[in-house]
């Protein structure tokens, strides 16, 4: 049995515990309101982007393509791959990175596939894809999946660049690094296709990890077109050249703006739930403080009551 002094000094340990975790629990739900704000403001320019893009696609279909045009849209063979992996720098946020990092590890082959992998967007086609022997270089954005794979691909592909602190805070000059290393890869040759590999924020309490082929994306594109008799200056596939490489840009932003609002809800609701732990584990230990406070009074009052018969 702890002793009333043992008992104090584990309330006041949890005591404080309660309060950082409530406090980390109320600057979580700040910034996920902030992030959830800034993707809100960007679905609207999605839609229009996809649109557009599947428009120009309509127009110069079957054309001759020029030079400055066909490096992005003329067909090649998949030899390699690029795909970035965006998790977390810190942790304290439940299971947001151990899911999108056992996700992944079936998808290079490190695990095997599951029914609920399978399930999500983009896992099959991507597995597939690397079944089939070709390359792949992953680049991280989040030291949480740097640290869980930097050692575990080599062997089966290689490891790029890690983007230090572009998660934390998730802006347009944070992922245009990202964004343009892959766009000049494509433009070498040295890679065929771009992979995102992030969390698709949901709600507080869900954020499901998707794959999204981000480039070449016709597929993503078809259906969307607004069939509408549209005139380009210049001709379509020249702006097409031109807005490719923003629109890569863009759904760079995008997934580093869902993996901030996946990480924020996921902390609360760690928070909230470390809080509550707290405050239980405080009553447990107050009704133990509180017995063990009255049996020692108990035991003075017995000592005092028999000196005094003794005495009489």
């Amino acid at each position: 049995m702890p002793t009333i002094k043992e008992l104090t000094n584990r309330l006041k340990n949890l005591q404080n515990t309660k309060k950082i975790t409530a406090a980390m629990k109320m600057v979580a739900a700040s910034k996920l309101r902030r992030a959830q704000e800034a993707i809100e403001r960007t679905r609207p320019y999605r839609s229009e982007l996809t649109t557009l893009l599947s428009d120009l696609q309509t127009a110069v279909a079957g054309q001759d393509l020029p030079d400055e045009a066909a490096m992005w849209l003329e067909p090649r063979p998949v030899k390699n791959v690029a795909i970035v992996l965006f998790t977390s720098d810190k942790g304290l946020c439940g299971a947001f990175n151990n899911g999108l990092v056992r996700a992944f590890e079936r998808v290079v082959g490190i695990r095997p596939m599951d029914a609920a992998t399978t399930a999500r967007p983009g896992f099959v086609e991507l597995r597939t894809r690397l079944e089939s022997g070709i390359g792949y270089t992953v680049h991280f954005a989040g030291r949480r999946g740097y640290d869980a794979f930097r050692n575990k691909i080599q062997d089966r592909g290689s490891v790029g660049e890690w983007y230090q602190d572009s998660v934390a805070r998730p802006s347009l000059a944070n992922a245009r690094p990202i964004a343009d290393r892959l766009i000049q890869d494509f433009l070498d040759g040295r890679i065929d296709e771009i992979w995102v590999v992030n969390n698709q924020f949901q709600s507080a309490l869900t954020q499901l990890p998707q794959a999204i082929k981000i480039f070449p994306a016709a597929n993503q594109a078809a259906g969307t077109a607004s069939n509408k008799p549209i005139l380009f200056d210049p001709p379509p596939a020249i702006v097409l050249s031109r807005l490719i490489p923003q629109s890569i840009r863009f759904l760079i932003l995008n997934a580093l703006l869902e993996n901030a609002a996946g990480e924020q809800g996921a902390r609360m609701t760690a928070m909230d739930n470390a809080t509550r732990n707290a405050k239980e584990m405080i009553d447990k230990y107050t009704l133990q403080k509180n017995r063990a406070r009255q049996a020692q009074i108990t035991t003075e009052l017995v000592e005092i009551i028999a000196g005094a018969e003794s005495i009489r």
